[in-house]
């Protein structure tokens, strides 16, 4: 997509490991790189799923103490956060859209989120990243992409700010330099029902921005909708909570993470291509989705249509 406009949502930490990382090498899988709040590693789905972990956060909350960490149990959340703080939980049900939605995926997630302890003394508190926390996240992806064959990066969270998206050039930079390499950045638009703004940095031309799709097939009416939107995915799904339960969920992290798998299973059927021809082959062989009927007092903007990657002619 030499490349339209963008924008993007809000965002979402660590400690045991039950599951070993397997190393990447010897693995021919492709990867998907997931930004979030960690997850539960422990979790039967993940099992051989996970071949690296990564925490980038602030107030030296990753488990090490420090704002860096990397290998097994650094993008690891402890049931004590996630039983007492909803938001621990959503990495683990984005990760499991990816593997529900391609199970012949490696992934590798990324923890952005910090964590604070709150008053209570019992409360596991989130602080959200910021969006050098995002660039250096990138910067990982671009050092790593070859070792751990990774094809594409989700990252389910964003910045709404209600007004014109103000790049930021580091963030946009290593995109640039990942699509170069073949491999796509997918960021949710957002769940704001602001069909005029949506989020940072999902906003950046040279990023895939996703809106959500109603069980209809209609675009969800909480997707932030404009111009720098590029495509519709699922929007709503059957997550995994910690602790082996489903639960649903929806909205634009899902779409960003559903879009993400499904760019592998492209890529891995067609691996000749280049990050933009299957951009193009994706856009071209798409259906096109229709926003959904808005509520009382909500007036559609500029963009009311979107592609909606169809994944058997992508794959034909």
């Amino acid at each position: 997509k030499i490349m339209l406009n963008k924008i993007l949502t809000a965002i979402f930490a660590v400690l045991i490991l039950p599951f070993s990382i397997t190393t990447a090498n010897a693995d021919t899988k492709s990867t998907l790189v997931i930004l979030d709040t960690g997850l539960s590693t422990s979790e039967q789905m993940f099992s051989g799923k996970i071949i690296n972990e990564v925490c980038f956060t602030q107030y030296n909350s990753c488990p090490n103490n420090q704002n860096f960490m990397e290998g097994t149990g650094s993008a690891n959340i402890p049931k004590s956060w996630s039983n007492t703080n909803d938001v621990w939980k959503h990495g683990t049900g984005m990760a499991s859209v990816a593997i529900q939605k391609n199970s012949n995926i490696n992934i590798i997630p990324i923890r952005l989120y910090s964590m604070v302890m709150l008053k209570d003394k019992v409360t596991y508190g989130s602080i959200n990243p910021t969006q050098d926390r995002v660039a250096l996240a990138l910067d990982w992806v671009l050092n790593n992409k070859d070792k751990y064959s990774i094809k594409a990066v989700s990252a389910p969270l964003g910045f709404y700010y209600a007004k014109s998206c103000n790049i930021n050039i580091n963030i946009q930079n290593t995109i640039k330099k990942l699509n170069a390499a073949n491999i796509a950045v997918i960021f949710s638009s957002g769940n704001n029902w602001d069909y005029q703004f949506t989020n940072e940095p999902s906003c950046i031309p040279e990023a895939i921005s996703v809106a959500g799709l109603n069980p209809d097939g209609t675009i969800g009416q909480y997707s932030n909708l404009n111009q720098s939107v590029d495509f519709a995915s699922t929007g709503t799904y059957n997550v995994l909570v910690p602790g082996g339960t489903f639960e649903k969920q929806i909205g634009t992290s899902v779409s960003a993470v559903s879009f993400g798998a499904d760019w592998i299973k492209v890529f891995d059927t067609k691996p000749y291509l280049t990050y933009q021809q299957e951009y193009d082959l994706i856009k071209l062989t798409s259906t096109i989705s229709k926003q959904g009927p808005l509520t009382k007092g909500k007036v559609a903007g500029l963009v009311t249509t979107l592609p909606v990657m169809n994944i058997d002619l992508a794959t034909k």
